[in-house]
């Protein structure tokens, strides 16, 4: 177990400058990961009814998929979500943790208070991203907040009473660690 804490704590440590600006600190968190999706939480409780998941806290590192981007460029231009909440997480196939089986997140809500931030292109805060949301929908391709939203870009500011935002589609198989 102690072996595994290591290569987890050093597979994380890649993330050290995206975590630094944080609110959510974990000890030892459960990992899973994709090429593009990295997520951290403590908790985790299925729900038979619906088949969902509670994850508790809610920390998620989304790396662009661009082939011509090194693994630093693609950290460097990572989005981070974190609800310190926690989310509700629907997965096309039964998440099954103790047997590696997640499949891919198809949509849920994170609760309460949302951060969404990522650096931008240039060095320093000239082009930085920070959105502060509460109760986030997510669907397959969206980040969706019907209520106030607060952002920063670089140096513009503003808020306003619902937000989306448009993701890209991602393929590719999540595996637990």
């Amino acid at each position: 177990i102690e072996k595994a804490k290591a290569a987890a704590n050093r597979r994380l440590s890649r993330f050290d400058s995206l975590l630094e600006s944080c609110s959510i600190r974990m000890e030892d968190p459960k990992i899973l990961e994709s090429d593009q999706i990295t997520l951290l939480f403590r908790t985790y409780e299925n729900n038979p009814r619906d088949g969902t998941v509670l994850i508790k806290p809610f920390l998620l590192i989304y790396l662009p998929d661009d082939p011509d981007m090194t693994e630093e460029e693609r950290i460097i231009a990572a989005t981070v979500l974190e609800a310190r909440n926690g989310a509700t997480l629907a997965f096309d196939a039964p998440f099954d943790l103790s047997r590696g089986k997640v499949g891919q997140i198809v949509g849920g809500t994170l609760k309460g208070d949302v951060t969404i931030s990522g650096n931008g292109k240039l060095p320093g805060p000239e082009d930085d991203l920070r959105i502060r949301a509460r109760n986030i929908e997510l669907t397959e391709d969206s980040i969706i907040s019907r209520e106030r939203v607060a952002f920063r870009y670089g140096p513009h500011r503003g808020e306003g009473s619902q937000m989306t935002i448009r993701l890209r589609k991602q393929t590719c198989d999540t595996e637990s660690h």
